[in-house]
């Protein structure tokens, strides 16, 4: 493989944006748990957990923008936390599959267009979030409790 393919700079930074949102987790207590309901067809299922995300989706904004600008959120209602806890920790999951080790340096193949991890935070948890994340957390939320079944 081409060595000049290869960037630690933005491994450090995929890297370190993981680990704010891993604090962010445990700072604020933002656990979540989605009650999907396997016992209606996976497309129906989609459709409720698209409704859950949107019903709340424009506040939800609103507070991933205040906790990457403030670093903190005030008292949020159990669903709102579990929303925007949801979108941290896809964000975070996404963020560990960027970078791996190679010759004994944390590398990645996916460069970072800014230095700035505010602005590259506000990318994932809104834009990246309603173009992708959202279904990425269905999907895993699904596999994972019909996996649990099958088990």
């Amino acid at each position: 493989m081409p060595e000049n393919l290869l960037t630690n700079k933005s491994a450090d930074l995929w890297h370190d944006l993981q680990q704010m949102l891993n604090t962010f987790l445990l700072k604020h207590k933002l656990t979540w748990n989605y009650q999907v309901n396997l016992d209606v067809p996976r497309d129906q299922a989609y459709e409720q957990w698209l409704k859950d995300c949107s019903r709340n989706s424009h506040e939800v904004d609103q507070l991933v923008v205040e906790l990457i600008e403030k670093g903190t959120l005030g008292e949020l209602d159990s669903e709102l936390r579990y929303f925007v806890s949801a979108r941290i920790a896809a964000a975070s999951d996404l963020l560990k599959l960027l970078s791996f080790v190679h010759g004994g340096q944390l590398v990645t193949l996916f460069h970072v267009a800014s230095d700035d991890p505010k602005l590259v935070l506000r990318y994932l948890l809104l834009e990246w979030w309603h173009g992708r994340g959202v279904f990425s957390v269905f999907d895993r939320i699904y596999d994972g409790k019909l996996h649990q079944g099958l088990t």
